[in-house]
């Protein structure tokens, strides 16, 4: 046997262990993509305080590729549509004068992403805005992921294909067909919505920064209270050293005791009935 066949046999014995050892690229069935566990993670950045009427803020999240390929031709829709304090909620639609994406100057947003490689992020961030007259309270929003799969198949035996998927979170759905969601036959149910998983709404909250003055009021008393009885101490201690703080302490106590005595007589006279 010549030398030139050993050597491509050598070749070919080489490549094949170099595919053996490769990694690969399991395409995923229906189970897969729609399981909950693998839909498109949303890792939500924190607003703080919420927004100020009058003022801005930034909504935002990361979004998560969780399967095995990339995924293609990405569209992202943030919407505002629900309100909502403790005594009352109602759609969007009713509240006059919500707040609103800055980008798009109302409720709802769009961002397009080529590709996001497996178990890589993009971000999504939106500035809100809140007039000065928008009513506090929380906003809930919902989102829209779609997306091509170039990773998809039938079954086990079958090539990889490419479709395109369609995934909404709960804001999209009335109450009925949110509680038709059969997790048993989670693809069945699925289906019968039109979409291809449950991604998480989320909400932003507009309200007023927390006034100073009870706070102040808080530490002023605390101060005063602490350095009245750090007085009495030095008047019952050293007497003699500090008797004009004696003297006025004791005015202050007398004074205090007379209002409280007047306090409670006045009280009495309102309370208590005379005896016929």
């Amino acid at each position: 046997m010549s030398a030139a066949p050993r050597g491509a046999a050598g070749a070919a014995a080489v490549l094949a262990v170099v595919c053996l050892l490769a990694p690969t690229v399991m395409a995923e069935s229906m189970e897969e993509i729609i399981r909950p566990s693998h839909v498109p993670r949303f890792e939500f950045i924190s607003m703080g305080n919420g927004v100020e009427p009058g003022a801005t803020a930034v909504y935002g999240f990361d979004l998560r590729n969780r399967y095995n390929a990339s995924m293609e031709n990405v569209t992202v829709t943030v919407e505002i549509y629900m309100w909502a304090t403790q005594e009352e909620a109602r759609p969007v639609a009713q509240v006059a004068r919500p707040p609103w994406f800055e980008a798009s100057g109302g409720l709802g947003r769009t961002h397009v992403f080529p590709a996001i490689g497996t178990n890589a992020t993009v971000e999504v961030r939106e500035t809100v805005r809140a007039a000065r007259d928008t009513p506090e309270g929380v906003y809930f929003t919902r989102h829209t992921v779609e997306f091509d799969y170039a990773n998809f198949t039938q079954g086990p035996f079958d090539p990889p294909q490419t479709r395109h998927f369609v995934m909404k979170s709960r804001g999209y759905f009335t109450q009925a067909e949110f509680e038709s969601i059969n997790y048993s036959d989670l693809e069945g149910s699925l289906a019968a919505l039109n979409i291809s998983g449950i991604v998480p709404d989320s909400s932003l909250s507009v309200k007023s920064p927390v006034p100073l003055w009870p706070l102040a009021l808080v530490v002023a008393a605390a101060a005063a209270t602490g350095g009245l009885a750090y007085a009495s101490y030095l008047a019952d201690m050293h007497p003699q050293r500090y008797p004009r703080l004696k003297r006025q302490l004791l005015r202050w106590s007398g004074a205090l005791r007379v209002r409280r005595a007047m306090l409670v007589e006045g009280v009495r006279e309102r309370v208590v009935r005379p005896k016929k």
